[in-house]
């Protein structure tokens, strides 16, 4: 079922700058920093206003953006912009002018008080600010507050937790999706909240059946929507990778532990010391109703199931990808080539859900009863039963694929999401103008 982000800064208006005259016919139009450099003497080049406390590393830079009706303003990158809002934000940040700011206002026209940079994901608060300093052997110099700074100095110092990135993903009538700045956004069936994807910058998603669950930027897991057995109740920690069923989720915790949640109907929730769950160290998960499939870290698939004792028996080999249907499982080797296991025939006969198409993929997902992936060329391509149309795969260039009950979805390369398939209570029908995390 189951299948950073860039994020963009926000930042006040620094200084308007009329519009320099057009050049000859043919003359390039000056960039950001050469029409704001003219006017404000600085920032021709990407600006540092954050280091270590020993001086020798770069935290955050700024940059000169340009707009016709505001002028020029000043950007935080991405990299720091997105530890700043996976931080708790500040108590309070400056506000005055100082003799610091009134010396360097003088020469260049900005900065008479402090000037907000970077805000939260929905930009209702200020995450830091930008100040001027003055020294006699250097003169003014930009520097971020100092909650900001130590905010930065700390997450350099924090080890960093790999998350499998997942922006979009199928469920069962609805689908959700991580936005470019991070946002996570669904669509589809919302009767019972599957869909109200709460705030927040998000670098993995999962799409159940009446519920959702998402990764934080933190890491913190949080789920929403129908909750009648804890299915939505994550429970603390780290995660890494996150996959939601029809009424239980699992996901990997930064130590490679599973933890699931939810109905726990013959152990399907006690994971990993339940009877139905291996133990070990896992760097890939994925659920559905009532089969359960990962990757060990020594790249070896392994199953378990409620029910279907074939979906169970996954092949030898090494995998760098896995994913759990309805009764069946695919998975990609080292080698690029798909496969899947388990039944849905009930009469003991070969289903077409096993019949993967020959070649290199890059990314697979196992739905009810058909399965898709992602070739080498960035094609998609579907296989199984198809009452809806799930198996009619879009053209183009695809770096993402998801498969639900009985509609698919995929990210191309531009951002843009596509879906497919069976589009009862809008599950194929993606907003306008969303654009995806890539």
């Amino acid at each position: 079922m189951s299948c950073v982000v860039a994020v963009v800064a926000f930042v006040g208006v620094l200084a308007a700058v009329t519009a320099s005259p057009a050049g000859a016919q043919g003359d390039p139009e000056p960039t950001a920093a050469q029409r704001c450099f003219e006017h404000h003497k600085f920032g021709e080049q990407p600006v540092d206003v954050a280091k270590t406390a020993d001086n020798q590393t770069v935290l955050a830079q700024v940059s000169w953006g340009y707009h016709e009706s505001i002028g020029c303003f000043l950007t935080l990158d991405e990299t720091a912009l997105a530890a700043l809002q996976a931080a708790p934000p500040p108590p309070d940040l400056p506000t005055a002018e100082t003799e610091d700011s009134r010396r360097c206002f003088e020469h260049h026209q900005f900065g008479q008080r402090p000037v907000d940079v970077a805000k939260t994901a929905d930009k209702q608060t200020v995450l830091a600010r930008l100040s001027w300093g003055y020294h006699d052997s250097i003169g003014c110099y930009l520097t971020l507050d100092n909650h900001s700074l130590n905010t930065l100095r700390t997450a350099a110092d924090t080890p960093v937790t790999t998350t499998t990135r997942t922006t979009i993903s199928a469920g069962g009538f609805h689908s959700c999706g991580i936005r470019d700045d991070g946002t996570a956004v669904c669509w589809g069936a919302k009767r019972l909240g599957q869909s109200d994807a709460p705030t927040g910058v998000f670098t993995a998603i999962s799409a159940g059946y009446h519920h959702s669950c998402g990764i934080r930027q933190d890491g913190t897991a949080v789920c929403w929507g129908w909750n009648p057995d804890g299915r939505a109740d994550a429970p603390e920690g780290v995660f890494t990778a996150i996959s939601t069923g029809d009424e239980h989720s699992c996901g990997i915790k930064d130590d490679g532990t599973v933890a699931c949640w939810g109905n726990n109907d013959k152990g399907r929730a006690d994971a990993p010391e339940g009877v139905y769950a291996p133990p070990g160290v896992f760097t890939a998960i994925s659920v559905s109703d009532a089969d359960f499939c990962g990757i060990k870290d020594d790249g070896t698939a392994v199953c378990w199931s409620l029910y279907w004792l074939d979906a169970m028996d996954a092949p030898e080999g090494v995998f760098t990808a896995i994913s759990t249907g309805d009764s069946h499982s695919c998975g990609i080797r080292d080698d690029g080539t798909a496969a899947c296991w388990g039944h849905y025939d009930y009469l003991n006969r070969i289903s077409a859900v096993r019949l993967v198409p020959e070649g290199v993929f890059t990314a697979i997902s196992a739905g009810k009863r058909f399965s898709c992936g992602i070739r080498q060329d960035g094609t998609a391509v579907c296989w199984g039963d198809s009452f809806y149309g799930q198996l009619d795969a879009p053209t183009g260039v695809f770096t993402a694929i998801s498969v639900g009950s009985s509609h698919s979805c995929g990210l191309k390369d531009n951002g843009t999401a596509i879906c497919w398939g069976n589009n009862d209570y809008g599950a194929c029908s993606v907003p306008p103008r969303v654009r995806l995390a890539v």
